[in-house]
């Protein structure tokens, strides 16, 4: 019993001062093309309670600048005065190109949100400033190539689908203030007994 209360007081703690658990919505088709394979609708995650603590390679939540209310989910590769360049499905932060290996499922079959259409992407082990995270990309092109300079007090993101992308290339540099760390999936959308998608670490 007293390791159970001692846990129970640990768990209230870190909840209400460190993290909070949070549901990504399965209503917006480009968001969950977008945040695939890390990510799918219904994931339970930790988000940390503290906006604006971020790192390159960090996994964000932050405040969607077209819609009040809403959230975009991307991840942190550029800060201020860093040159971000995306060619095809390639990425480079001041001619420094993204290290890649193969993830151990070579193929992910995605929904286009504009077609709705099932098309398969490649994964890749991508590292993000010693982060390793999976990414897909596709065959075509994901959009016009890109190279910019992140502005002063701004941070650029990039989605882990750089293919059906709903990133800075769609709404542009982010104040990092207004983003919140997804630290940790408690489990996936399908339940407590999909083992491969349980207590998983985001970055």
């Amino acid at each position: 019993m007293w390791i159970v209360g001692i846990f129970a007081v640990i768990v209230g703690i870190l909840y209400a001062f460190v993290f909070d658990v949070w549901t990504v919505p399965s209503d917006d088709p480009a968001m969950l093309a977008s945040i695939a394979p890390t990510l799918g609708a219904g994931d339970v995650v930790l988000v940390s309670r503290h906006a604006g603590a971020t790192e390159r390679g960090f996994l964000l939540r932050c405040a969607d600048p077209d819609a009040p209310g809403r959230f975009v989910i991307a991840r942190e590769v550029a800060l201020a005065g860093e040159n971000v360049a995306i060619h095809g499905d390639s990425v480079s932060v001041d001619r420094v190109t993204q290290s890649t290996t193969a993830c151990d499922t070579h193929k992910f079959t995605i929904e286009n949100p504009a077609t709705h259409e099932p098309t398969e992407l490649d994964c890749y082990r991508t590292d993000t400033s010693g982060m390793t995270h999976d990414m897909l990309r596709g065959s075509g092109a994901a959009g016009d190539d890109v190279s910019v300079t992140v502005d002063g007090g701004r941070i650029y993101l990039v989605s882990d689908d750089i293919h059906f992308h709903d990133d800075s290339r769609d709404y542009g540099q982010i104040a990092p203030g207004t983003c919140q760390h997804l630290v940790f999936r408690l489990q996936g959308g399908t339940g407590f007994g999909d083992s491969a998608r349980r207590f998983t670490l985001l970055w």
